[in-house]
């Protein structure tokens, strides 16, 4: 009896210890272009604002998969200053779609973000606009 579960706990082992260094080794592997632009259009798609990346990425898929950006700033298409800056920001990103090499994020994590109003004469906000009209109640 012994014998037969040595037999049989080699062989899962093994298995267990390919697949574990299969996940360490997927972040090698990742295009961190197609990541980049991925995360830049799901973050478009939800604020309307473009993201600038100024700074490094960092890619990890195991033991949690997550991109980070550092040095990033959101603005408006028509504006030239952020109206957003944050040092740090992580998109958590969703395991099984990144396995299928589809990046999908799960949430967002901001690590210092800096916003940036600026007001006109009659004191009202101004900053710039997203191109997406606002919702209506």
């Amino acid at each position: 009896m012994a014998q037969g579960i040595k037999r049989l706990g080699m062989p899962i082992a093994a298995l267990f210890g390919l697949a574990l260094a299969g996940l360490v080794g997927t972040s090698w592997f990742l295009n961190r272009d197609a990541l980049q632009r991925a995360v830049e259009a799901q973050i478009r798609a939800v604020t309307g604002l473009e993201l600038v990346v100024n700074g490094p990425i960092d890619v990890s898929v195991f033991p949690g998969s997550y991109v980070s950006f550092h040095n990033v700033g959101l603005k408006g298409a028509d504006t030239t200053d952020p109206a957003l800056q944050v040092d740090v920001l992580t998109a958590n990103l969703r395991l099984l779609p990144l396995l299928l090499r589809r990046f999908e994020i799960a949430d967002v994590m901001m690590l210092r973000p800096h916003i940036h109003v600026v007001r006109d004469a009659p004191a009202r906000a101004t900053g710039p606009r997203s191109s997406r009209p606002s919702p209506r109640r």
